[in-house]
């Protein structure tokens, strides 16, 4: 009996999402039975992201040397290089400002790499899409990969948000966490209020929202950079005031006077003039 539309379309989902949950299952070295790769804290795990990381750091840094001066800035190839050269540079910062910040929790948990399966959907449907306008380009122009002012832009963002975030983390140091910290005792918290926080509530959320969006503004990605953006805001629009309400029941008026003179840089996220819902240091992510 042939299947109708609808059943074929829940088909080929099924059939996607059991992919995708093998790719996480090698992503999270769930597959490997040495004792090296045991948990997060074993020498395995750490040294193989690191060395697959380091690798794709490399090569896409020598691309994006390359290959402007082979085939010029239009090569269609060089928005790809610059993508995977921010990419691999922020899983290397994520892992190297934590070891170096905040040594006692650093795992390869810290390079965030298998942070989950939505991630690492939303990084194949935006090579998906790149790859699918490459392919399409002869028969449609516009779509054709390039460095344009998207681009660009996509660019500054990259390298703001990838600061913002390393200095976030750097400034909060063993205040950082990739895990949610949860506690009812404000001794074992402590609010940051300096640097980079001086100025912005949740600076690395601000940093990893911007830089998600400008990889794909980098890759010349409409669609996924729509999506991105609605996903992201999405996220922290839940997040962010949740966190904000326990940091005003932990920290109480000293919270409250230091988002008085703090701003959080999330389009339409916040309460009050200067937008509450910012970030607890010891809750950043």
């Amino acid at each position: 009996m042939a299947l109708t539309p609808a059943q074929r379309l829940s088909a080929l989902s099924l059939s996607l999402r059991r992919r995708l949950s093998l790719l996480q299952s090698f992503l999270s070295f769930s597959r490997c039975t040495s004792s090296a790769f045991a948990t997060s804290r074993s020498v395995g795990r750490p040294g193989v992201l690191g060395l697959c990381v380091g690798c794709l750091l490399g090569c896409s840094l020598s691309c994006s040397l390359l290959l402007p001066l082979l085939l010029g800035f239009s090569s269609r190839l060089l928005p790809l290089s610059l993508y995977l050269l921010f990419l691999s540079l922020f899983h290397a910062l994520e892992f190297l400002t934590t070891a170096v910040y905040n040594p006692g929790v650093a795992t390869s948990a810290s390079f965030v790499v298998d942070h989950s399966p939505a991630y690492t959907a939303a990084l194949l449907s935006a090579l998906l899409e790149y790859v699918l306008r490459l392919l399409l380009s002869p028969l449609l122009p516009s779509l054709r990969p390039g460095l344009g002012a998207l681009s660009l832009l996509g660019l500054l963002l990259c390298l703001g948000g990838q600061a913002t975030r390393a200095a976030a983390m750097s400034t909060c140091g063993e205040n950082f966490n990739h895990i949610i910290q949860t506690g009812d005792t404000r001794q074992n918290h402590a609010l940051v209020t300096h640097g980079v926080y001086a100025l912005l509530r949740h600076p690395s959320y601000t940093g990893w929202f911007y830089w998600s969006v400008g990889t794909q503004l980098l890759l010349g990605n409409p669609v996924n950079a729509a999506l991105y953006a609605g996903a992201a805001w999405r996220f922290f629009g839940a997040r962010i005031p949740y966190e904000e309400d326990t940091l005003v029941e932990l920290f109480g008026d000293e919270y409250v006077e230091y988002m008085g003179r703090s701003w959080v840089l999330i389009p339409f996220i916040g309460r009050g003039e200067k937008g509450r819902g910012g970030g607890g240091e010891k809750k950043e992510k």
